[in-house]
């Protein structure tokens, strides 16, 4: 059995194997989410194919455009196609994309009121 990813992020790592995911959504859960996409990160056993990044793609109506180490990506998704792309047998772990993640590890020593810049320039839609 392979090792279960670590996610890395700037903002620092994720576990995946003691940090909750999204588990598989059932039937009832499903129709109960709306159909407005989030951003999620999907972590897989290894490397994903081409053709698997392009089922991805289809499934959520939108390119993926953002790596993560170690085999993860950064995807924009409604919980259908969350549902389906958490069922293949080449992912191992999802999760949202918190917006603590976000954050430059800088930041988190700042203590008092500060000026930040937020820059969009990079993003994914």
């Amino acid at each position: 059995m392979a090792s279960m990813p670590i996610i890395r992020l700037r903002a620092g790592n994720i576990d995946t194997a003691s940090e909750p995911g999204i588990r598989h959504l059932s039937h009832h859960e499903f129709k109960s989410q709306s159909d407005e996409k989030h951003l999620y990160l999907i972590a897989f056993n290894q490397p994903p194919s081409e053709n698997l990044k392009k089922e991805i793609s289809k499934l959520t109506n939108h390119p993926i455009t953002h790596y993560v180490p170690d085999n993860s990506f950064l995807v924009y998704a409604s919980p259908g196609s969350l549902n389906h792309i958490r069922g293949m047998s080449a992912v191992v772990w999802a999760g949202p994309y918190k917006a603590e993640y976000k954050l430059s590890p800088s930041l988190s020593s700042v203590t008092e009121s500060t000026d930040v810049r937020v820059d969009y320039s990079d993003c994914c839609w």
